[in-house]
């Protein structure tokens, strides 16, 4: 498990100028022949991120809140949730993550949707 291909995709399109629905379609031979069997999204609403992204020493972070590229990396994730959504060919779930025990449910379901590829 890493990853994989939509979080590649997504960081390219984050340092570009390409609108995303464009950056989706010119990445779509990639992600047709590379597209994993489960996509596990991950999410917290913006005032979480910020303030996660505020807590971190030095400054470790590839965008900061308040900025345009805060608001291109939140409508990327948008877009790319809508393409992995409308893509039937594989499976996807969300998980929260705004508290640990949401990360301990998160888990849960990951397993779950694991194993469920194996049956």
């Amino acid at each position: 498990m890493d990853q994989g291909p939509y979080q590649g995709v997504w960081s390219v399109g984050f340092r570009s100028s390409a609108d995303w629905n464009s950056l989706f379609d010119r990445f779509d031979g990639f992600l047709s022949r590379t597209a994993p069997d489960l996509v596990v999204l991950v999410e917290a609403d913006t005032e979480t991120i910020e303030e996660r992204l505020h807590s971190r020493e030095d400054g470790d972070t590839r965008f900061s809140p308040d900025t345009p590229e805060f608001d291109r990396g939140v409508d990327g994730y948008d877009s790319l949730k809508r393409l992995i959504h409308s893509i039937d060919s594989h499976e996807s779930i969300v998980v929260e993550n705004e508290t640990y025990a949401d990360l301990d449910r998160g888990v849960d379901r990951v397993v779950a949707a694991v194993e469920s590829l194996h049956d």
